[in-house]
């Protein structure tokens, strides 16, 4: 499994974790920016819990995903709010991912290597 070992030694997010990346960004960027509107519109937040949003029906959706990503990467932790800069989001993602993505055993592929639930922003 010297391909695991690559993308770690690289730093190089493995495509599950890209679209975790990616996903978690693009939702960010929409509701932080509230553009574009249609899409933004699509995003209830909770009147009960800041920073947390109200998950429609389980799908496959855009939405769904980043609503349900968003939520279990808050539950560890609450530095990140929608006044933190993208640029810092990026990072703090990036490393959250790089840091699940190395945990478990160390050359093989793991669900563990996939941030299932145990991620932090």
């Amino acid at each position: 499994m010297l391909f695991m070992c690559l993308f770690n030694k690289l730093s190089i997010l493995t495509v599950h974790n890209l679209y975790k990346y990616h996903c978690l960004l693009e939702m960010f960027k929409i509701v932080k920016l509230h553009t574009p509107i249609p899409i933004f519109d699509l995003f209830r937040k909770s009147p009960r819990r800041q920073n947390y949003f109200i998950t429609p029906q389980p799908n496959s959706l855009f939405v769904y995903q980043a609503c349900s990503l968003w939520n279990q990467c808050l539950k560890h932790s609450s530095k990140v709010d929608f006044s933190t800069s993208i640029a810092v989001l990026k990072t703090r993602l990036k490393s959250m991912l790089m840091i699940c993505q190395k945990s478990g055993i160390p050359d093989e592929w793991n669900e563990k290597n996939f941030c299932e639930n145990n991620c932090s922003l």
